[in-house]
């Protein structure tokens, strides 16, 4: 379930960029991503020459105050600090995710990234939700439901950060 929906979120955008003006056999770009191909295998990439360390990546964002960026983590998202270098502004915290690591940079005057978001999976939007409110998370909206597929919530960290909740409905 989990590969099927990783498959049609990568399926969306191109569809939604499909033009209209080439006339293809196939159908639609909107049935094509309604029932995505199955995915491949999920198995580490692989670069000639390049051995990864395949247990854990790091996503990073920038935070204007360290020690609030780490306090609202650990409180809205269950996050903990494992490794910290403080006189370079750097930390590293779990996620809900296994094998996601968020990096905090600390840069007074950095701007978040309109485009860039964090997404988690959840099992019941509407506790997820309202866990956010309880905690006064700025939501980028209400829930957006895509009919037999998925929910999704966009919220953001007190930096501006986007981070995603989303809900397999498959």
């Amino acid at each position: 379930m989990h590969t099927t929906l990783c498959a049609l979120l990568l399926a969306l955008p191109l569809a939604a960029c499909a033009s209209t003006s080439t006339p293809t056999p196939r159908a639609s770009a909107v049935q094509e991503a309604s029932q995505p191909p199955p995915p491949p295998a999920l198995v580490p990439a692989r670069v000639p020459g390049v051995e990864f360390d395949t247990e854990a990546s790091i996503v990073q964002f920038h935070v204007h105050d360290m020690d609030a960026a780490k306090a609202w983590y650990q409180r809205v998202l269950g996050c903990q600090v494992f490794y910290e270098l403080a006189g370079q502004g750097w930390c590293e915290l779990t996620t809900p995710a296994r094998g996601t690591v968020l990096g905090l940079a600390q840069n007074p005057t950095a701007v978040a990234s309109e485009t860039t978001a964090l997404g988690f999976g959840v099992k019941d939007m509407a506790a997820a939700k309202a866990w956010l409110v309880t905690n006064q998370v700025s939501l980028g909206g209400d829930v957006v439901t895509i009919p037999g597929v998925v929910h999704l919530l966009y919220f953001t960290d007190p930096d501006g950060n986007k981070i995603w909740f989303y809900q397999p409905l498959m």
